[in-house]
């Protein structure tokens, strides 16, 4: 058990996403200031974060969720929206507008919903007069109503609404089509303007996912394109009216470059003209790129996965970790956060086992046995 070495339990888990970042302090910074950048000058953005695989897109896609819901540094100054899903499921959605929207709402719950229906202020004609789509309208207006969220909850995810109180909500049918979802999208984010939110931020994860499914990742990027352009044309025609919106994608760098370089060559497959107007609205400096974590950050990130198992003070913060130890760690996994994780897994495993502390000599051993090069 691991409590032979002062643990609680075994911490190391690569799916896991409630440890602290490490080694992404830059990364944020770019990324609140392009957030910063948006909200200020009114402007929508598109950002890429690219990674190799075990790099961390997910985690940093799902802390920034956090980050955006919780008022967290660097965003707690801000008020943002924020929502995440992965591009495609294993078989494309046949109306991709439709998953979008489903797949927020989804994101944001329930609880999410409500809390937004609880800022609406006092005088609610004013938010209610905002928005341009009548169903979303009569949606709103009967959340107030605890009796109907069941109902208009059920609306939201695409049901429809039984006939007999379509008038009484204000709402006809569902959601539907391939305009509508898109449209309400546009409503939520002028019913975030009313509630004094400064943006909408969708978390679009594993984009690699919709390119290997063949030319459907161009209805991924024709639909982020045209989000885009729809929610910039709303601002330039009424800046007041909507929070801007900012799209961050994350996707391996193999597919990102074969995205770019397709469109160099004019070898798009699908929407040759949607591809290359995407990428036309993308600048260098908004795609980060994550990279491998230095020494120093694979130490510290051994030592907070630790802590958040320590059952009594251990002699030394690696503990049963030594330097030489996680100098191998950081060795055999060049630095890739996921294979940090995975190997220290594996030694703490063994090293329970034999109740003996993780030394290089120990830690050699047991990767070998685990079938894992060691450098």
């Amino acid at each position: 058990m691991p409590e032979k070495h002062h643990l609680l339990k075994n911490p190391f888990d690569e799916g896991r996403f409630d440890h602290e970042m490490i080694g992404r302090q830059s990364e944020m910074q770019r990324i609140f200031r392009l957030v910063e950048e948006a909200a200020t000058q009114q402007n929508s953005a598109i950002v890429p974060i690219t990674g190799s695989y075990g790099m961390g897109k997910t985690f940093t896609l799902l802390s920034l969720r956090a980050c955006f819901r919780n008022r967290l540094k660097p965003f707690k100054d801000r008020k943002i929206f924020g929502a995440y899903f992965t591009a495609t499921r294993e078989r494309f959605p046949s109306k991709y507008p439709a998953y979008v929207f489903n797949n927020v709402i989804e994101d944001v719950g329930d609880n999410g919903i409500r809390s937004l229906v609880k800022e609406i202020p006092r005088d609610p004609e004013l938010v209610f007069q905002s928005l341009q789509e009548p169903d979303f309208r009569g949606a709103v207006r009967s959340l107030w109503n605890d009796e109907n969220t069941g109902v208009i909850f059920n609306w939201l995810r695409g049901a429809a609404i039984p006939s007999k109180r379509t008038s009484e909500l204000g709402i006809s049918g569902k959601i539907s089509g391939e305009e509508q979802p898109t449209k309400i999208l546009l409503d939520l984010c002028r019913f975030l303007k009313k509630l004094q939110y400064d943006s909408f931020v969708l978390l679009i994860d594993e984009l690699e996912q919709a390119y290997a499914q063949g030319e459907s990742y161009t209805k991924v990027i024709t639909w982020v394109k045209q989000w885009f352009d729809q929610v910039n044309r709303t601002i330039s025609e009424s800046p007041d009216s909507i929070v801007p919106a900012i799209t961050m994608m994350g996707c391996s760098p193999e597919t990102w470059t074969a995205i770019t370089a397709g469109a160099d060559k004019g070898r798009v497959r699908g929407a040759y003209g949607q591809v290359i107007a995407f990428l036309e609205r993308i600048p260098r400096e908004n795609i980060i790129e994550l990279g491998p974590l230095d020494f120093s950050e694979v130490k510290l990130l051994l030592q907070k996965f630790l802590e958040s198992a320590t059952k009594r003070k251990r002699s030394t913060p690696l503990y049963p970790f030594d330097d030489d130890s996680a100098e191998m760690i950081f060795e055999t996994s060049q630095g890739v956060p996921r294979m940090i994780i995975r190997l220290a897994r594996i030694l703490l495993r063994e090293a329970d086992r034999e109740n003996k502390p993780i030394t290089k000599d120990g830690a050699d051993r047991w990767l070998r046995h685990a079938k894992i090069v060691v450098e």
